[in-house]
């Protein structure tokens, strides 16, 4: 990640939800570079990083 403390949407730091969207014209270029998608919720990449580690963690102990 490049950005860690901003959300890729808007300004980063109020935005949320329907206020953040693909069409929105300050929305970033790259959400992967970011951690946040708007002021509360990660992007894709970052769920994705959280689901592995939770995954590689939990999933032994169900088998």
């Amino acid at each position: 990640f490049e950005e860690a403390t901003l959300g890729c949407c808007g300004s980063g730091n109020v935005e949320v939800l329907f206020l953040c969207n693909n069409l929105s014209p300050l929305t970033c270029q790259d959400s992967k570079k970011y951690v946040f998608w708007d002021s509360f919720h990660p992007t894709e990449k970052a769920y994705r990083l959280l689901l592995n580690q939770t995954m590689g963690a939990f999933l032994p102990l169900l088998q």
